[in-house]
């Protein structure tokens, strides 16, 4: 058993649990009257609860696998490896969400992905420039055009 890989899949379930029933009914408010609401109309809440709910399969799929796999008996430094990189990703993450507010989206995200890429072990420059530059570029395009959404601009700016 991974003990890395089971303690952050049952943190990943207990997060999705208090999303779906806690966050999202307190957060997402309905600003059209549930009667004047088509049979057809996806409520503000919808695209979440997918999301939480499809978080949720997969933190149980992560757990069912750490419980199913034995971790090698001659390695156990791989533990204290697999807890490091979940800790120093969860402290990055962290970081670039305070970051978005200062230097907004297009200066933090590529950034960030640079550093991601590069501490989970891709080492190859001309793969993790350009997917870092052009991966924020895309889904600023992408949430602009398809659903009217601007990414942080950022305060500095």
């Amino acid at each position: 058993m991974r003990l890395a890989d089971l303690s952050t899949g049952v943190l990943f379930l207990v997060f999705s649990v208090v999303a779906y029933f806690y966050l999202i009914p307190t957060q997402i408010v309905l600003s059209i009257p549930e009667d004047h609401l088509g049979p057809s109309a996806l409520r503000p809440d919808f695209l979440p609860r997918q999301t939480v709910l499809l978080f949720g399969f997969l933190a149980v799929f992560l757990i069912s696998s750490a419980i199913r796999e034995k971790e090698p008996e001659n390695a156990p430094w791989t533990e204290r490896r697999r807890l490091y990189q979940v800790v120093v990703v969860f402290a990055v993450v962290f970081l670039y969400t305070y970051a978005l507010e200062l230097l907004g989206f297009a200066i933090v995200s590529p950034v960030f992905l640079a550093i991601l890429m590069w501490f989970m072990g891709l080492r190859e420059w001309r793969l993790i420039v350009p997917v870092a530059l052009l991966l924020p570029v895309f889904l600023t395009y992408f949430f602009w055009y398809s659903f009217y959404v601007i990414l942080p601009e950022g305060s500095l700016f």
